[in-house]
């Protein structure tokens, strides 16, 4: 596997766990908990950092062949 393939499948493992997330709080949380929205906020501000890093590192960055 290569350095960009193995870059990617990391982000995406996180983006992954970050959505498991959001949806458990979107079927089960406690929306009126300040506590946990604030999570639920921190782990959105989280995913949408990842998504754009990831698309950056994607399209932006010139990954040399082996």
């Amino acid at each position: 596997m290569s350095t960009k393939n193995e870059v990617i499948e990391i982000l995406d493992d996180r983006i992954e766990e970050l959505n498991r997330g959001m949806e458990h709080f979107i079927s089960f949380g406690n929306k009126g908990n300040v506590e946990s929205l604030l999570k639920q906020t921190e782990r959105s501000i989280q995913l949408d950092e990842l998504v754009m890093i990831k698309n950056r590192i994607e399209y932006g960055v010139r990954w040399r062949n082996k």
